[in-house]
């Protein structure tokens, strides 16, 4: 597994091959899923607030594959500030189905939580992150209780997910 590497996507490395990955994991996340355009890419992994991103787009990159196939997961991380302070969820955490079993979804949901510790850091302020995951999604679940997340809200029903959240300090 030393050939999977965690990258961040900036403006400055997102090309059509990054978004033709992200496209094919997309279908694996959810049937609703509608591809992404460049410009979409390129919006998203350059959004800031002042010089704290408010978005971070994380890819799972195979070293040895110099494709689009090279990206064999993502995971997403929103910073949101209100009167009542930071909040954070994360998103779009999938894996390719070839790819799983191999702790890639625990690399990067670690780095998620790590970009918001350090955004806990630079604010001075502790804050929870938030997640969903569906039940059925048993390895994910069970991934996210052994790192910490606590489970708040269980699912009801045929379309509900469960809800998740850790503190982070800095």
């Amino acid at each position: 597994m030393s050939n999977i590497v965690i990258e961040l996507l900036g403006p400055t490395n997102v090309r059509q091959s990054e978004v033709d990955g992200i496209n094919k994991l997309l279908p694996q996340l959810s049937k609703k899923a509608k591809p992404i355009t460049l410009g979409w890419l390129l919006c998203a992994c350059g959004r800031r607030t002042s010089s704290l991103r408010r978005s971070c787009l994380y890819v799972a990159r195979d070293t040895e594959v110099y494709t689009s196939d090279s990206i064999v997961g993502m995971a997403l991380i929103y910073f949101v500030w209100g009167p009542d302070g930071w909040h954070s969820e994360i998103h779009a955490v999938v894996v390719d189905e070839n790819h799983r079993g191999l702790k890639i979804g625990k690399m990067l949901t670690e780095k998620l939580v790590a970009t918001a510790k350090e955004v806990a850091a630079v604010n001075q302020e502790s804050f929870n992150v938030y997640l969903t995951s569906k039940p059925e999604r048993v390895a994910a679940n069970n991934m996210y209780l052994s790192m910490g997340f606590k489970l708040v809200a269980k699912a009801d029903g045929d379309n509900g997910t469960n809800l998740y959240k850790l503190l982070v300090t800095p």
